[in-house]
């Protein structure tokens, strides 16, 4: 989240907006103007930092762009009326993330995220046997075809929850070359297979947005095995190779 431009824009208008209202009340009442100074010198060093990390801040439109603007110039507004009430912004968001089981972001994210392996085996013919080995699963199964692809759910924030996690999640896999909302409103059958309830999570998906990238289908060939990343851009990396034994 410190790489993320929407982080430290959030801190700059939050603590401009407490210099905004703490000098109005310095003015009325003429008490400890300098808190004034010291938040016009904490959104001026925030300032900094989101252009050195400067990026276009996502956002999917005009009212998810107002939740954010709000959701740091009402807080700015009452830290400017006693600073100790900041540690109420942290609070709200693990309290957030709690309510729509979904997990808060990493402080530091700078690595690539593995989401699994897909390995195939020897099979009867018109069939493939496969693994996926996840951090979190570990998953065997046989299809009716000749390949095979991973059916992937991205799980996009919208931009005035940036403190909340994107992720993806492998929600299953098929031989059968449809779409994936067709896929999925069919009964089970020899062609594809769930891993999950995709309606498990139902309040905090209201929150998400929800797209399933395009099948990559796989061959079943003599121990292949492609190994599935998300890099720094969020977008889908797959690595072929050889499964090791």
């Amino acid at each position: 989240m410190l790489y993320d431009p929407r982080f430290w824009l959030y801190l700059t208008i939050l603590f401009f907006s407490a210099f905004l209202f703490r000098g109005a009340l310095w003015i009325l009442t003429r008490k400890k103007g300098a808190l004034a100074a010291v938040f016009a010198s904490c959104a001026l060093a925030c300032l900094s930092l989101f252009w050195i990390v400067f990026d276009v801040p996502a956002f999917t439109g005009t009212k998810d762009l107002a939740v954010f603007i709000l959701s740091a110039v009402i807080p700015g507004f009452l830290t400017g009326a006693s600073p100790f009430l900041i540690a109420m912004i942290p609070l709200l968001a693990m309290a957030f993330s709690m309510y729509l089981g979904i997990p808060l972001a990493d402080a530091l994210e700078s690595k690539e995220v593995f989401l699994g392996r897909l390995s195939f085996y020897p099979s009867p013919e018109n069939s493939v046997y496969f693994e996926w080995d996840s951090p979190d699963q570990f998953f065997s199964g046989t299809l009716q075809g000749k390949h095979i692809a991973v059916i992937l759910e991205k799980q996009e924030v919208p931009g005035a929850f940036f403190f909340l996690k994107s992720r993806w999640t492998t929600r299953g896999f098929t031989s059968e070359n449809k779409p994936v909302p067709v896929l999925l409103g069919q009964e089970s059958s020899s062609t594809y297979m769930l891993l999950s309830d995709l309606n498990s999570d139902v309040r905090g998906r209201a929150y998400l947005v929800i797209s399933y990238p395009a099948l990559i289908f796989h061959k079943s060939g003599f121990f292949d095995s492609y190994s599935y990343f998300v890099n720094l851009e969020n977008e889908l990396i797959i690595i072929s190779g050889k499964t090791v034994h």
